[in-house]
């Protein structure tokens, strides 16, 4: 978990050593600012543990903030492997495939067209077109042709879809089997249970620590490389849908949720890849199989979005935390129950007190009465 680390002092771990000097010291001015007013160990920690619990030592080490720089290189490195991927590898296999490209037809060269199209629009109005015959001295329908052929030269290519499909396929089906290889032996993985034992003393391991990496620099390389890569109609939603990962990514990191986040994202990678095959067979033609793998996607799919993750992940949470907190209200009840009892006692005795002192004030005044008839 994180720590309060105002001081300079602290150990550092040994897998953020990659980073430059200067990263590191703007890490830990990061690390610094944020503990000022976002990381207060009552929004993170449960109740009676603060930063101070969780200093590290030789032996363990636990999540900071910082260690989330070393995604940013990953992230550049990542996007350059995707260019390398794609040029010798995507593109001969698309060949392999058997991916071919449709006939476009050239228009021909209008410098009054080209310039509106590219200046004012692809679509004209019909207003706009009767200007544009006008203007060229060509027919309205030829210039209606024109505009189409020129749309459809700007339509992305099979190959450079196929290339984006297959660069997606090889990294969600890495970023799979590198989840199962590390999470196939730990206890969380078969009981959920486990994502709360001990919790928050739960100590970073490297391979989860290489496995968020992993997740965090794939993500962010997709974030970047949305301007080169072909629009689509849900250009804003993949945009939202990249933000949202990266940072719930960054919070399960930063609040020690690894052990929940780690089979998170596992659930997540095991239907996509099956998409993205599917995406590849079908820009080769091969329907049948394209079927087929779309069929196995949505059946994966159901199973670990729709029926494990609420059911196995979603409400361990859930009934953890009420375990959590009707364990609070009991110490909260059994606190207040000996407060009543001591308030109880105290007043139990004052009354007693008062009792007495007017048994007393009732005596006196029947011997100071007795005394005053006899006088």
């Amino acid at each position: 978990m994180l720590r309060s680390c105002g001081d300079l002092s602290c150990p550092t771990p040994v897998y953020p050593l990659l980073l430059p000097s200067g990263v590191i010291q703007l890490g830990v001015s990061m690390d610094t600012l944020l503990n000022q007013w976002l990381w207060r160990h009552e929004y993170w920690l449960p109740p009676g543990i603060t930063w101070e619990d969780m200093k590290e030592t030789e032996d363990f080490q636990y999540p900071r903030p910082r260690d989330l720089l070393f995604g940013v290189p990953c992230a550049f490195l990542l996007t350059a492997l995707r260019f390398v991927f794609e040029r010798f590898v995507a593109l001969p296999l698309s060949r392999k495939m058997g991916v071919r490209e449709k006939y476009k037809r050239k228009p021909s060269v209008k410098p009054i067209l080209e310039e509106f199209y590219s200046r004012k629009g692809k679509h004209p109005s019909e207003i706009e077109v009767r200007y544009l015959s006008a203007e060229s001295k060509m027919q309205i329908r030829q210039v209606e042709h024109w505009f189409r052929c020129r749309r459809n030269q700007d339509r992305p290519s099979v190959t450079k879809k196929f290339c984006e499909a297959s660069w997606r396929f090889t990294m969600y089906l890495i970023s799979f089997l590198t989840g199962f290889v590390v999470l196939i032996n730990k206890p969380w993985f078969w009981d959920q249970q486990e994502f709360w034992t001990d919790y928050p003393y739960q100590p970073l391991e490297i391979s989860l620590y290489i496995y968020y990496m992993l997740q965090l620099g794939f993500y962010s390389s997709m974030l970047l490389t949305l301007a080169f890569d072909i629009k689509r109609k849900d250009l804003k939603e993949q945009i939202v849908h990249h933000f949202a990962t990266i940072f719930l990514i960054t919070f399960s990191y930063c609040a020690n949720y690894i052990r929940a986040g780690t089979l998170v994202m596992l659930l997540h990678d095991a239907a996509d890849y099956f998409l993205e095959l599917a995406k590849m067979c079908n820009y080769s033609k091969w329907k049948r199989t394209c079927i087929a793998l779309f069929i196995i996607f949505a059946l994966v799919f159901s199973i670990t979005r729709l029926f494990l993750l609420p059911t196995r992940f979603i409400f361990t949470g859930t009934v953890d935390n009420d375990v959590r907190s009707d364990v609070e209200e009991s110490e909260g009840s059994g606190e207040e129950n000996s407060s009543k009892s001591e308030m109880e006692t105290k007043t139990g005795n004052s009354n007693n007190n008062t009792v007495s002192r007017k048994t007393q004030d009732n005596g006196v005044g029947k011997i100071n009465n007795g005394h005053s008839k006899t006088s």
